[in-house]
């Protein structure tokens, strides 16, 4: 089975906004959104973010002290067309978040234009037999 290129550099830029995330990179992560489009998103527990000069400060502010402590695992990568969508879980010790990150391609790469990160009520099973 062939391995879609432009998932693979939707993967590329997801792997990215984690990186920034951990390295507290704030710079790198005003770098992942796009300023040829409208941008949103949803913090945890937050109203929507509107624009980018909203949305990158809060990241400015987040990543401010230091880097995160976090990971994600059960990727799912969907291209449509010109956009394309991720879906994962975020760990940050003991507290899980369903995550939602949607691009657009531009300027030669994928470009973020929402982020929504929701808590999880129950951590999620995983392992064999398990659906997802």
């Amino acid at each position: 089975m062939s391995v879609d290129p432009a998932a693979a550099d939707v993967e590329a830029a997801h792997r990215a906004f984690y990186r920034a995330l951990m390295m507290g990179d704030a710079q790198a992560m005003a770098d992942l959104w796009s300023r040829a489009h409208p941008v949103t998103c949803v913090h945890p527990g937050t109203p929507n973010l509107v624009g980018y000069r909203a949305v990158v400060g809060s990241w400015s502010q987040i990543l401010a002290h230091r880097g995160l402590e976090i990971s994600a695992s059960r990727l799912e990568v969907r291209v449509l067309g010109e956009s394309a969508l991720t879906t994962c879980i975020e760990s940050l010790g003991e507290v899980e978040l369903a995550v939602t990150n949607i691009y657009v391609r531009e300027d030669g790469g994928w470009k973020i234009v929402h982020h929504h990160a929701s808590p999880v009520s129950r951590r999620i099973a995983t392992g064999p037999g398990v659906v997802h």
